[in-house]
């Protein structure tokens, strides 16, 4: 399949999820049971089966990559935070800002996009990115959690349970 086929295949999938809403084939309460298989079986399946089929020769700029994902959510990150201070938004508003624009969201939709059009090759180092992506998401879980409160157990349970 080439890229535009993948990417066709995958605007079609969500077309016909749309449509399955739509017309009440699918309820709103189904979206976290479909949500949970993605997350819980798909995703993880998807990832071991790229791991396994892998060429991991290269190893060592694997971490190159989740350095990359990690500065550019820095670097977005502080942007985003000089621009919110700036702007005069309140302390909750600029944090939200700033974690909507540090994180990224590059499994759900990008794993079979980056699949479809790099391969198993590609898919890979996709994984390897989201790594940085894993790291950002827990150290804002923890800062949070100093700044408003919470227990720590809960976002490192979350973050050390997360299947992909």
């Amino acid at each position: 399949m080439n890229s535009y086929e993948t990417i066709l295949a995958i605007v079609v999938m969500i077309i016909i999820g749309y449509i399955c809403r739509r017309f009440d084939f699918l309820k709103a309460e189904d979206t976290q049971t479909l949500n949970k298989i993605v997350v819980n079986i798909a995703i993880p399946a998807l990832i071991f089966l790229a791991m396994y089929q892998a060429d991991l020769s290269h190893m060592k700029t694997f971490g190159t990559i989740t350095l990359i994902c990690i500065t550019m959510g820095l670097i977005s990150g502080i942007v985003a935070y000089l621009f919110t201070y700036i702007q005069g938004y309140s302390t909750k508003t600029r944090w939200g800002v700033v974690a909507a624009s540090t994180l990224f969201n590059s499994g759900f939709l990008g794993y079979p996009v980056t699949l479809g059009v790099f391969g198993t090759a590609g898919l890979v180092r996709a994984v390897f990115y989201d790594v940085g992506s894993t790291i950002l998401f827990t150290s804002f879980g923890v800062f949070f959690l100093v700044m408003y409160g919470g227990r720590y157990q809960d976002i490192l349970k979350r973050s050390v349970l997360f299947p992909p």
